[in-house]
């Protein structure tokens, strides 16, 4: 601790007194009057030290710019969950899920198509256009082959999480595979980049028009990857995953889980 405070005192004696000093040394010998130069000097270190504090007052802002509490409820957002009728031994399971968890939600039929991306596409789409047109602030999204691997503390795990959210989300994710980590944000969140995985989200209202240009001739989650002003957060413990199984998508038995580590896992 010393030793950082002794180099602090040398760089801003360095800064503050011998710099000048030797600046106005050096405008004497040029002939040139040395409190002019000095002026000039001073007034450029007030610039900078100006600049570096607003910089960092606007960094420190930035980090604590959350949404407030009382915008943004789990039992306050409108739930939907995509099925599709041929698969109803999947809602089975997500009925037992929501009994637990007490959730509200809406059963959304999925939409067959010869491309199971595309019909993936226009579910997702579907459920986001349903919600803009009730004009939801925010609208949460889950797949039936959704699993909370600790649900007796999703609950409790996702009310505090939410008291924390970035205020400027687009999306927030329970749970993604495959991801690309940028950063942590504070103690509940953290930054994605790239990720893979829709089986539980959260969209901001901001975010419904990019959603509802995708055209279907990608998967939804790697069309969502392409949008560069994209904010997306996902809670440093995931709590949301995928069950593990016949994949209508992939067209094979998966088995994504095995490839998380269980200190990601809430």
């Amino acid at each position: 601790m010393f030793a950082g405070l002794f180099r602090n005192l040398i760089g801003n004696l360095t800064l503050k007194i011998f710099i000048p000093l030797i600046t106005g040394l050096k405008a004497i010998a040029s002939g040139v009057n040395p409190l002019t130069v000095l002026r000039a000097k001073f007034r450029e270190f007030h610039v900078e030290e100006t600049l570096a504090e607003k910089a960092s007052n606007q960094f420190a802002a930035s980090m604590n710019k959350v949404v407030d509490a009382n915008e943004l409820m789990i039992s306050g957002i409108k739930k939907y969950v995509i099925n599709l009728p041929s698969r109803s031994e999947r809602l089975d399971r997500f009925y037992s899920n929501m009994h637990e968890l007490g959730w509200d939600y809406e059963v959304i039929d999925g939409i067959e198509h010869d491309e199971p991306m595309m019909g993936i596409s226009l579910a997702h789409r579907k459920v986001i256009q349903i919600a803009n047109n009730l004009n939801l602030d925010y609208v949460c999204v889950m797949e039936d082959d959704v699993i909370f691997p600790n649900i007796r503390q999703t609950n409790e795990y996702i009310v505090k999480c939410l008291q924390s959210v970035p205020e400027d989300f687009d999306l927030i994710l329970g749970g993604y595979y495959t991801g690309t980590k940028i950063g942590k944000y504070n103690q509940d969140w953290h930054m994605v980049g790239q990720f893979c995985g829709l089986h539980f989200y959260i969209a901001s209202k901001k975010f419904y028009g990019h959603i509802l240009n995708h055209d279907g001739k990608s998967h939804i989650d790697r069309y969502m990857n392409l949008q560069d002003d994209k904010k997306v957060y996902c809670t440093n413990k995931f709590f949301a995953m995928q069950y593990d199984g016949w994949s209508d998508n992939v067209k094979k038995v998966t088995d994504y889980n095995n490839d998380i580590s269980p200190k990601l896992l809430l």
